[in-house]
């Protein structure tokens, strides 16, 4: 190879690993946006349930007295909500995963380095009480997304007579449960796979 041709693929090195570096910063932009969207969800769903709960015990204003039907929208809203927040939590992962996993290594190719590049994505996992604080999360989660729907259909039945529960609110009731089951169902399993040792 002379000196032309090893300039020119240093010149194509080096573009591609511009590009690869661009696709970094990208990346960790979209991974921040989203982390601040998922935590925020947190908040707006005790916002909201709390809001709907008011409604449900107080109704609006003005003598009306309570409109416990309200309770009946909590779980929509925290399934709503709950599916969001954990679609982008496997987002941030899956971003962290690609970054540590393939990007990391071909900017090592580019830039010829000798040790792994972006240490952070994996050095901060290595923490010891990193399990314990996913496990908490995980009752966090559950908690806000799916015992409070839970709480809520049960505060519906304790408080409406079953003489007053038409045949349609049944359904709702019934869909609610099994949507909520779900949702936790999908929450255990993203916990668990967030805890498994990475793959060697």
């Amino acid at each position: 190879m002379n000196g032309a041709e090893r300039k020119e693929e240093d010149v194509a090195s080096e573009q591609e690993l511009e590009v690869l570096l661009g696709e970094y910063g990208a990346l960790k932009s979209e991974q921040s946006a989203r982390i601040g969207f998922r935590d925020n969800l947190l908040y707006v769903t005790v916002g909201a349930v709390g809001a709907v709960t008011s409604v449900a015990l107080g109704g609006f204003g003005g003598g009306g007295g309570p409109m416990y039907a309200a309770f009946l929208v909590v779980p929509w809203v925290t399934a709503i909500l709950g599916w969001t927040y954990l679609v982008n939590d496997q987002k941030i992962t899956a971003i962290r995963m690609y970054v540590e996993d393939e990007l990391g290594k071909r900017v090592k190719l580019r830039a010829r380095a000798r040790q792994a590049l972006f240490g952070w994505e994996g050095f901060h996992r290595r923490d010891g009480r990193r399990k314990l604080r996913k496990w908490i999360q995980l009752v966090i989660d559950l908690l806000t997304f799916v015992l409070s729907g839970m709480t809520a259909i049960a505060a519906y039945m304790l408080h409406v007579p079953p003489d007053k529960r038409e045949g349609p609110v049944w359904a709702l009731v019934l869909a609610e449960s099994i949507l909520l089951v779900l949702l936790g169902i999908l929450f255990i399993d993203s916990a668990r796979e967030a805890s498994r040792p990475k793959p060697r």
